[in-house]
């Protein structure tokens, strides 16, 4: 009698068992959630409230429309590769366009176009060089594109009227001859100790050397890393120039940080991003405006420096069609859309940015970071080999402090900059 009550009690203890593990599983058809690992550039959403805000409104939306995925996010990018390196790496990055296509390159990254080909995802909704300058990697696609920012050249309208200068905005306004004469007017001595503490511009290698060469053809590497140009006859003159500006007719302030100077009233016309339009509104107390880059004499044409955000899939990720619906989300109208409305940057996206980018409660002329699109430039030379970047740095540094004329700067690194591009 005991032994049936026990054997009773044992199977209805299997039963309760084998009714909860129905009761736990999933229902038929049913799948199980996917919890995607995104890596920002942000080392903590504190440092950045605003673009925080954004990037939590950002994936609450991706979330909701795709039911089944959690996104984790992974505080600072920047560790990217020692994870790589330990097979730990998060499923979606973002990243700047340099060192996506630097980890392209290592093959960190996963290729994207099986992706857009199988859906037919509308592609031509994106600007097209930014796309296809900043995330293709010999003609592969490895990242979306999330926002963009170029260079402007921003203007102390007060400065030009007093010097009785027209604004630098006409479309022939160029830097051989038109910032030159501006600059001899605009530079002097304000305090008459003998020293010059006004001048046209300030010297920075980002947002003044850049488009300066990006204008007249000039480059330090060719776009396939495998050349020096930096010893060509245009690059050399360029740099010349660019050296005479600051020692010999001291138009161009150097060292002085062109942000400072600017906003002190130091300097009259000076280049810089879309990305920090927010700020000047906040810090400039001056009336100001803006104007397209000038153009060069000699090639007739414009340059500027840019930068652009997007996200890539690692090729490490177990879920990688979870990871391209992610990856694909953020040049979606609706996110563009969300990132417009935080001021961000340049929407990716070519309706909205149309839409959306230009605050018409400025006075400012914002459109023309949108028509730096034609002519857009990426210096080569960030993704060469950390050798050559060094050496081509110090022979900069040299010209730029006048140290060494730009041809002898030139020459004495070109051995060992082709060495290093060579064995990069």
């Amino acid at each position: 009698m005991m032994l049936r009550i026990k054997r009773a009690r044992r199977m209805a203890t299997l039963a309760l068992a084998a009714l909860l593990a129905l009761a736990a599983a999933p229902a038929a058809g049913a799948q199980e959630e996917v919890v995607l690992r995104y890596a920002d550039t942000m080392s903590d959403p504190q440092d950045r409230p605003g673009e925080g805000a954004v990037l939590y409104e950002l994936l609450d939306l991706f979330e909701q429309q795709n039911p089944g995925i959690r996104v984790e996010i992974v505080w600072d990018s920047g560790n990217f590769v020692v994870q790589y390196l330990g097979g730990v790496s998060p499923d979606v990055v973002r990243f700047t366009h340099e060192p996506l296509r630097r980890h392209a390159a290592n093959n960190m990254l996963l290729p994207l176009d099986e992706f857009v080909a199988r859906d037919e995802y509308d592609l031509s909704a994106l600007f097209p060089a930014v796309l296809n300058e900043g995330f293709r990697h010999n003609g592969r696609l490895y990242g979306m594109p999330m926002y963009f920012g170029t260079l402007a050249a921003h203007y102390n309208v007060d400065m030009f009227n007093e010097a009785g200068l027209p604004p630098p905005n006409a479309p022939g306004w160029s830097w051989e001859r038109d910032f030159v004469e501006a600059g001899m007017k605009l530079a002097r001595d304000r305090s008459g100790d003998g020293i010059y503490d006004q001048w046209i511009a300030s010297y920075h290698a980002s947002n003044l050397l850049a488009p300066l060469m990006a204008a007249r053809g000039a480059a330090f590497v060719s776009d396939d890393l495998a050349q020096w140009l930096g010893d060509s006859e245009i690059t050399v003159d360029t740099l010349q120039w660019l050296q005479d500006q600051i020692h010999l007719r001291r138009i161009i302030a150097y060292p002085q940080a062109d942000r400072a100077a600017f906003a002190a009233g130091r300097t009259a016309f000076q280049p810089f991003g879309s990305w920090g339009l927010t700020g000047m509104h906040a810090d400039l107390t001056f009336e100001w405006d803006l104007a397209e880059m000038p153009v060069s004499e000699v090639t007739g044409r414009r340059g500027t420096r840019w930068n652009a955000d997007g996200w890539a899939i690692s090729s490490q990720t177990k879920h990688p069609e979870a990871a391209w619906k992610l990856a694909k989300f953020i040049s979606s109208r609706e996110a563009q859309e969300i990132i417009a409305r935080g001021r961000l940057g340049i929407p990716a996206h070519i309706e909205v940015a149309r839409e959306y980018f230009s605050d018409p409660r400025t006075p400012q002329n914002e459109d023309v970071f949108l028509h730096a699109v034609d002519y857009m430039w990426i210096d080569k030379r960030h993704e060469a080999p950390q050798s050559v970047k060094d050496a081509i740095n110090r022979a900069l540094n040299d010209v730029i402090s006048g140290a060494k004329p730009a041809r002898a700067a030139m020459d004495e690194i070109a051995a060992s900059v082709k060495a290093g591009l060579i064995g990069g």
